[in-house]
């Protein structure tokens, strides 16, 4: 099995609707009230997420779908072999990353809405569709992954009923739903994902699950013990009160759980009905962890700062080996023979040679864009207002191919808005 997950500020995807599409040759935004939908009534909001959910970009009538200049924020990444999948904007993106010097886009597939976290299980990526729920995607043609199935958990914004993790065990698909709780999916039929019973009463919002044991982040609800022997019907049975908890991962028999705030936590789980904290260490951003037991070197997504290393030698005792500025908020975090994957909002997919621990290199990178907040054009010149990301300028002489010729801002600009005319 192979997964890793990124949660950020709870609230952040619902700040981020817009994609930029290039659409019989010409630049237009799909417009979807980015800035202003918090003042919308939940009935209409509900109206918002309905549609949403019913229509892919390119599945419009009278509507010929070209190419796509951004993907959007890097959220997630998992590497198997030569491929990375990465969630990024509302797209499940598979690289080639055989050439860590050059990562290469070689499939992608479109869903309904952001994917903060990815399950890959054989030939099938399980990606949480946070305003829709799960899809399940046949990978097994990296060049063309297909959407296979999919279960709608009905989000409701009004009472922020989103799904932000998915961990796949066996044939259940176990689904962080947030205010939904936890939810189990039966994916024995990858094709037809069917309900089969739900926790809820607690937000959940990262999922780990070792035997019959769910280990649930549940956001402020501290973190949480499920028992899930009885499908139909998980019972909590443990809960400490961490306060904030974002994900959970397992190594070893231990919990680790990130707050996305102020502190790593290593948990004692051999009493699930009393769960204790073994080791809290202060971090500034922790988002998410992966732990290479065999160096006892933990690889954490740590927000603002980047990626943190930290020497796990003595695990009530982390020793931070060095601390790497990623450029944006750093979410999602892989490691796999000497290099360190990086899900990192704007920045996009960002490969780390991690030989020397005090010191790691960018070895490639791929810059997957963010979530557009305004466009002009002049000519065969397309401008984006990308937000923490600046103002990004495009040829789209070809407009199935459109390039890229300027880099995104690394000093701070935030360009959030441009005018309807053109430049």
């Amino acid at each position: 099995m192979f997964r890793q997950k990124a949660v950020a500020v709870v609230l952040m995807f619902i700040l981020s609707f817009n994609i930029i599409a290039v659409i019989g040759g010409e630049l237009s935004p799909i417009d979807d009230e980015t800035e202003d939908q918090m003042q919308y009534s939940p009935e209409e909001l509900e109206a918002y997420f309905g549609e949403l959910r019913g229509t892919r970009v390119g599945e419009s009538q009278n509507v010929d779908f070209l190419s796509r200049i951004q993907y959007g924020l890097a959220l997630d990444v998992v590497v198997v072999g030569d491929y990375a999948y990465v969630g990024a904007g509302y797209n499940l993106l598979i690289f080639d990353i055989s050439n860590k010097a050059d990562p290469q886009i070689i499939g992608s597939v479109p869903i309904f809405s952001e994917a903060p976290a990815i399950d890959i299980e054989g030939s099938y990526a399980y990606v949480a569709d946070v305003y829709y729920g799960l899809q399940v995607i046949d990978i097994s043609d990296p060049f063309n992954p297909t959407i296979v199935g999919s279960y709608d958990i009905g989000a409701n914004p009004s009472t922020f009923r989103f799904v932000f993790d998915v961990f796949v065990l066996g044939t259940t698909a176990y689904l962080a739903c947030t205010d939904g709780g936890l939810m189990l999916i039966d994916v024995t039929v990858p094709s037809s994902p069917w309900f089969i019973g739900e926790f809820t009463g607690v937000w959940v919002v990262g999922v780990y699950v070792v035997g019959t044991t769910a280990y649930c982040a549940g956001f402020m609800d501290g973190f949480r013990v499920i028992d899930v022997s009885t499908p139909s019907t998980p019972v909590e049975i443990g809960y400490n009160d961490t306060f904030w908890a974002f994900t959970v991962n397992y190594y070893s028999g231990i919990p680790y759980v990130c707050d996305g705030q102020d502190y790593l936590y290593r948990m004692d789980v051999s009493d699930p009905t009393d769960p204790v904290v073994l080791t809290s260490y202060s971090m500034q951003d922790p988002d998410n962890i992966f732990l290479d037991e065999s160096s006892n070197t933990a690889y954490v997504a740590n927000g603002w700062v980047g990626l943190t290393l930290l020497d796990m030698t003595d695990p009530s005792n982390p020793v931070e080996l060095s601390s790497t500025d990623t450029g944006d908020f750093t979410h999602g975090v892989y490691y796999d023979g000497g290099y360190a994957f990086i899900a990192s909002e704007t920045s996009g997919l960002l490969i780390f040679d991690v030989g020397d621990p005090v010191n790691p290199s960018i070895a490639g990178s791929f810059f997957t864009g963010q979530v557009p907040w305004g466009v002009a054009t002049q000519g065969n010149l397309a401008y984006v207002a990308a937000h923490h990301a600046g103002l990004l300028a495009y040829d789209i002489t070809d407009a199935t191919d459109p390039l890229l010729l300027t880099p995104p801002d690394s000093a701070g600009l935030q360009v959030s808005d441009l005018p309807n005319a053109e430049v």
